[in-house]
């Protein structure tokens, strides 16, 4: 299965919830080009077993992104965050928005 880099996020004005993402397939090596998915097509890749991530370029600490279902006025968001780690640079949250 593929491993992916998170480099930039969009999120909802209506909710703040990530809804699309940037990203390069992490080969070990090198990344390579960049690509763009919405949140569905993220989150069904994770299901069929392949990653994805973010980095904190101060820290250097990845962490791996997990699907997330969010509730935003009663009403379930289904979503994408990274998970809970030390390090606050490389927090989805956090990092760049496109």
């Amino acid at each position: 299965m593929a491993v992916y880099r998170i480099t930039r996020v969009r999120r909802s004005k209506a909710h703040g919830h990530v809804t699309k993402v940037e990203f390069r397939k992490d080969t070990g090596t090198k990344l390579k080009k960049l690509q763009s998915a919405d949140v569905k097509t993220v989150r069904s890749r994770i299901e069929q077993g392949h990653r994805f991530y973010t980095f904190g370029s101060q820290t250097l600490a990845l962490a791996a992104v997990l699907p997330f279902t969010a509730m935003h006025n009663g009403i379930a968001v289904k979503t994408i965050r990274s998970a809970n780690d030390a390090a606050a640079d490389n927090n989805l949250g956090d990092i760049a928005t496109f």
